[in-house]
């Protein structure tokens, strides 16, 4: 443009830009190579040609990159503009004058004079002092038009022999493009920090392993009550926050995290005040804009979630167990309703008392046990009490003989399974039944001696009910040889799990040894 065509100004920018500080390196490669062939070839047409491959390269790299090359020359105060120049700052060429202060008069007014002052400062610099002997800055223009762009300058100071500087040499970029990326980055930024450290809940970037803390938001504080500067020193000692039994549950959700797939928890932690609280945790990977693996996340503080749902089911079960304990007295009153009845028919018909007596004490037996059900909040059956209720409700129907002495060495913590205690009630009955009958036949003073006993070693139950009498021929419990209608009954509700039943017979004493374990009972 103004100032001399391209192909003098290129070859002025040749002769010119040949020391160590020059500022774009794409163009000393070009403008070397070209002074390297110049050097080496003598033929006038063949160094011209190369010159012009020189200009054209010049060209294209200006037009592709988008830049432009100007020289300020210090004594004559000219200042050649390469072709780019206009284009870039958006003025016809004419417009642009070949002063350096015309140049400068597109620089937006509040960037003028840092731009100027830079350039001076490069250029009244000595020759000795190298970290002042070049520039690099960033300011805005006005265009013609009026837009506003942003210009990257950088460029050095040539001199003399005498070390005194005689001309400035820059290039100009256009580098709008890249602040709006880097000021929408910085807005972005801006952002996310503003809403995640005004939210409760905790933000977090880590390593997929938790060995590498990025980023964590002051929410830290009020869940974890730590400082976050605690834990970018001491990320390594996670574990130690989370509640004991609380860990393998955790670990394994760490485990799908380091796999790079989601994971969510929920777990105690223990503060260093002492507090435990409830966080819900939920971390998904992603990658970095270098393609490393990251993982991000938040966590929440759940406690009052939790008690209150803590509390909710609390009273939820206190309203089923209410309901239940109401079920279980109905169901009582209505059985023993049935027992008086049945007694009625027992008073009635004296030759069928003994049948009667039997049907009586079976419905008063499960009678006790709804009636202990509905004793308890939880409406659990303590064997230790369940055992000598059955015993008087089966002594109730019987004669006065024989007598029944019950023993019971089980602790309170002993509980029968709900799902079998009637059955396991009425094979209690029939046992002492079957017991009453045959010690009524054997002895006339006959007593029936029931012993409950805990084997904490076998974690189980012994019940032992002897009764004076044998064994008849052949009997065979388990193979239901020479068994009554009674002992039928007992192998059909036997609990099939956690339940064994055997007799043994001597000394003109029958024994029947019921124990139970775990299903049947268990350890509160």
């Amino acid at each position: 443009m103004a100032g001399g065509c391209l192909a003098c100004f290129t070859r002025h920018c040749i002769k010119a830009i040949v020391a160590p500080h020059v500022f774009c390196y794409g163009i000393v490669l070009l403008l070397q190579g070209a002074n390297g062939m110049a050097n080496t070839r003598t033929d006038g047409q063949r160094m011209e040609a190369d010159l012009t491959r020189a200009e054209e390269w010049l060209q294209l790299s200006q037009a592709y990159a988008r830049f432009g090359i100007w020289d300020w020359d210090m004594r004559s105060g000219v200042t050649h503009l390469s072709e780019q120049i206009a284009p870039l700052f958006g003025y016809r060429e004419e417009t642009l004058r070949t002063t350096r202060e015309h140049f400068l008069n597109v620089v937006h007014p509040r960037d003028r004079q840092r731009v100027a002052d830079a350039i001076s400062a490069c250029a009244g610099c000595d020759a000795r002092d190298d970290g002042r002997d070049g520039f690099d800055i960033e300011y805005r223009i006005v265009r013609a038009d009026g837009e506003v762009r942003w210009m990257r300058e950088r460029g050095g100071v040539e001199r003399d022999a005498d070390g005194a500087p005689i001309r400035v040499l820059g290039v100009v970029q256009d580098v709008t493009d890249q602040k709006q990326s880097e000021r929408a980055l910085r807005e972005s930024e801006e952002q996310f920090r503003l809403f995640a450290e005004n939210i409760r809940e905790m933000i977090w970037i880590v390593s997929p392993r938790m060995d590498k803390l990025f980023y964590v938001s002051h929410a830290c504080t009020e869940i974890l009550g730590v400082e976050r500067e605690h834990l970018y020193t001491g990320m390594l000692n996670w574990e130690n926050m989370i509640y004991r039994e609380d860990l393998p549950l955790v670990k394994a959700a760490l485990a799908r995290q380091a796999q790079g797939e989601p994971a969510e928890v929920e777990t105690r932690i223990v503060r260093p005040d002492g507090k435990v609280r409830w966080i819900r945790v939920r971390s998904l990977p992603f990658k970095n804009g270098s393609g490393e693996r990251m993982t991000s996340g938040i966590a929440e503080d759940i406690t009052d979630r939790k008690q209150t749902e803590k509390e909710r089911i609390a009273q939820m079960t206190l309203q089923r167990t209410t309901l239940i304990r109401e079920v279980h007295h109905r169901i009582k009153n209505n059985l023993q309703g049935v027992a008086g009845l049945l007694r009625q028919h027992a008073d009635a018909h004296p030759q069928v008392s003994p049948i009667i007596d039997r049907a009586i004490a079976q419905v008063q037996t499960v009678a006790v046990v709804h009636g202990l059900q509905g004793k308890t909040m939880d409406n659990e059956i303590v064997l230790c009490e369940m055992v000598p209720m059955i015993a008087r409700t089966v002594k109730s129907v019987l004669p006065s003989r024989p007598a029944i002495e019950v023993y019971v060495d089980v602790p309170q913590r002993i509980r029968v399974s709900e799902q079998e205690s009637v059955s396991l009630a009425l094979v209690l009955n029939e046992l002492i039944m079957n017991s009453a009958k045959h010690a009524n036949a054997a002895a006339s003073e006959a007593r029936i001696v029931i012993t409950v006993r805990w084997d904490q070693k076998q974690s189980l139950a012994r019940i032992g009910i002897v009764n004076p009498g044998t064994l008849p021929a052949g009997f065979g419990f388990l193979a239901g040889t020479g068994t009554g209608t009674g002992l039928e009954l007992v192998r059909s509700l036997l609990p099939p799990e956690g339940s064994t039943l055997s007799f043994a017979s001597g000394n003109g004493h029958v024994e029947a040894v019921l124990e139970l374990s775990p299903p049947s009972i268990y350890n509160l």
